[in-house]
């Protein structure tokens, strides 16, 4: 498993130029404490709860709790208008090899900074093969994003929304369902008011945390590599 440094975001003013980001640790033997801690937990308290609100709550705050203490974390500041590719992760390890060469600890700096650079071109490749599938659009928009330009303005750079119609007429294209029956959507609805449960197996349990993939930030208070990294542990609590 190697190096990959997983983000939350903490707000800060609205004025500010720059937001505050966690970054933490999740390096294999951090991950491995964490897995340990979990394992060793005692959940029958927790599973004896009634209340599935109440449940929940306290199981984030066990996560939580485990996490903070097993995983190291660190603030680092990323201004908005950074690149997409200058990570949490990457601008630490930019921090630290700076605070290298101050020392003079060159050849150490030097390392490091190939490390960098490959973990910028990883990203770059990502997220233009993510892009690649989607409209040509987005792919340039993309490309643009790695590219130093001089300007800005939007009219300068012959963007495809100079005006609001444009952009309203974009988002009703997307917004909009040709296909949409209020019949049948009352209809659906109706059925699922009987009561209807479906059961999974512990393995396919296992298989869907396992292969959870990154997600945006948002309400989740718990970070997608948790359920990852500790399947194992989590399976037969979830």
């Amino acid at each position: 498993m190697s190096p990959v440094g997983n983000t939350l975001p903490t707000p800060i003013g609205v004025g500010d130029a720059c937001s505050k980001r966690r970054c933490f640790d999740c390096r294999e033997a951090n991950i491995r404490n964490l897995q340990q801690a979990l394992s060793d937990y005692n959940w029958k308290p927790l599973l004896a709860e009634y209340d599935i609100e109440s449940l929940y709550s306290d199981f984030v705050k066990v996560i939580n709790w485990h996490v903070n203490k097993c995983i190291p974390v660190k603030m680092v500041k990323i201004k908005h208008k950074t690149h997409k590719f200058i990570t949490p992760l990457i601008k630490v390890l930019l921090v630290k090899r700076n605070r290298l060469l101050r020392k003079g600890k060159i050849q150490q700096a030097n390392i490091l900074a190939e490390k960098i650079g490959r973990l910028i071109s990883r990203l770059r490749s990502e997220i233009l093969q993510e892009t690649s599938a989607r409209d040509t659009r987005d792919l340039w928009a993309a490309v643009n994003n790695f590219r130093s330009t001089g300007s800005n303005n939007p009219s300068v750079l012959g963007h495809p929304f100079n005006d609001c119609d444009a952009i309203n007429k974009s988002f009703v294209d997307i917004a909009t369902d040709p296909t949409y029956n209020r019949e049948n959507v009352m209809s659906f609805l109706r059925e699922s008011d009987h009561e209807y449960t479906q059961y999974f197996e512990q393995y396919q349990f296992y298989r869907f945390l396992s292969f959870i993939k990154r997600t945006s930030s948002g309400c989740e208070p718990i970070p997608y590599w948790v359920y990852k990294h500790c399947a194992i542990e989590l399976t037969p609590i979830i």
